[in-house]
C-alpha cells in the first residue's frame, strides 16, 4: 500500500485541488500572499533541496545512490515534503480569501488530511529503504536530524553539493504544476472559471 502512495503521490492530490478549486473564492490580497508564499517559499526550499538531492526524486521507484546530508537535509529530514505543504498551504491562502468560513475550512482540511495520509505512507517506506541502502550513517543521521520541522542546529556530517544545473530537470513538473494552479486561481478570481 505505502508503494501504491510513492508511486502516484503526485496523482493522489488531484481531489483536494478539485476541492480547493471547486470552492476558490480568491481575492487579489489572497492571490498575491498565497502565491508568493508558494512561489517563494515552498517552491524555494524545494529548489534548494532538488540541487542537493537531484533528479532522484522524480522516479516513481525508490532510489538513492548517496546518502544526501547537507543543505536543508542538515536542518531536516524531508524538506521537499516541508516545500510541497508550504506551497499548498499557500495555495490554500489564495483559494480562500473571499470564500465562507466553511469553504475555507473544507478547503484546509481536505489539503492538509491528504498531505498527511499521502507523506504519512511515504515517508515511512523511504526510511525503510534509506535504512537498508545505508544502515548505520542513516540510522544516526535519523538520530540527529527531525522528519519534518527544521533545526536551526545543522547536522554535522555532511555530505553532497549543490548542483544548481540539474534543477530545471529535476523541478520542471512541479513548476508546471504550480504554475497550472496559479492559473486556475486566477481564473477563478477574473470570474472566467466557473465550477
Amino acid at each position: 500500500m505505502k508503494e501504491f502512495f510513492f508511486r502516484y503521490r503526485g496523482w493522489l492530490f488531484v481531489p483536494s485541488a478539485v476541492i480547493m478549486l471547486a470552492l476558490a473564492k480568491p481575492t487579489m490580497l489572497s492571490l498575491i500572499i498565497g502565491f508568493l508564499v508558494s512561489f517563494l517559499i515552498g517552491e524555494g526550499i524545494r529548489i534548494w533541496a532538488v540541487g542537493f538531492s537531484g533528479v532522484t526524486t522524480r522516479k516513481s521507484e525508490l532510489d538513492a545512490p548517496i546518502l544526501i546530508t547537507a543543505g536543508p537535509y542538515a536542518h531536516l529530514r524531508n524538506p521537499l515534503y516541508l516545500g510541497n505543504l508550504i506551497s499548498w498551504i499557500g495555495f490554500c491562502i489564495a483559494a480562500a480569501g473571499g470564500a465562507a468560513l466553511w469553504a475555507q475550512i473544507v478547503i484546509y482540511v481536505s489539503v492538509i488530511a491528504s498531505y498527511l495520509i499521502i507523506y504519512g505512507n511515504i515517508i515511512p517506506l523511504e526510511e525503510q529503504f534509506l535504512e537498508k541502502q545505508f544502515g548505520e550513517p542513516f540510522r544516526e543521521y535519523l538520530k540527529n536530524v527531525p522528519r519534518m520541522f527544521p533545526s536551526l542546529k545543522a547536522y554535522n556530517k555532511q555530505n553532497g553539493t549543490w548542483v544548481p544545473r540539474v534543477i530545471l530537470v529535476a523541478e520542471s513538473q512541479t513548476i508546471i504544476m504550480l504554475l497550472a494552479v496559479a492559473a486556475l486561481l486566477i481564473l477563478k478570481y477574473m470570474h472566467i472559471l466557473n465550477f
